[in-house]
């Protein structure tokens, strides 16, 4: 059996209860499991290397005409509203961003009025 057909067969058989600690176990050999710390100094100078790079590859994102443009379209303030079902609850879905919702909201409501 190989070890992937192995290591399917040891977590089909984990009972429900064993289920956090065996997620604890397989996260302990991840050798980027230190960028989990998302706001870590080790992490986010990291995140900043990458970013030199890729700046450095093709450009500055934010000094373009296409960012400029797409960024007013997106801050702008004539926002239409779109609704996603999820699940079949009867609710109907929004994500809602604007300036006082900078990192957003769920919005939920029917189709009744």
């Amino acid at each position: 059996m190989s070890a992937e057909g192995a290591a399917a067969a040891e977590l089909a058989a984990l009972k429900v209860s064993d289920a956090p600690a065996a997620a604890a176990e397989a996260t302990t050999d991840d050798p980027h499991v230190w960028l989990e710390d998302i706001l870590g100094e080790k992490p986010l100078e990291w995140v900043a290397e990458r970013n030199a790079l890729c700046i450095g590859a093709v450009g500055d994102p934010e000094k373009t005409a296409a960012y400029a443009r797409i960024l007013g379209i997106l801050d702008s303030k004539d926002k239409i509203p779109h609704i996603g079902r999820v699940g079949n609850d009867g609710w109907y879905y929004n994500f809602w961003r604007d300036e006082t919702h900078k990192l957003g909201l769920w919005r939920k409501t029917t189709l009744e009025v």
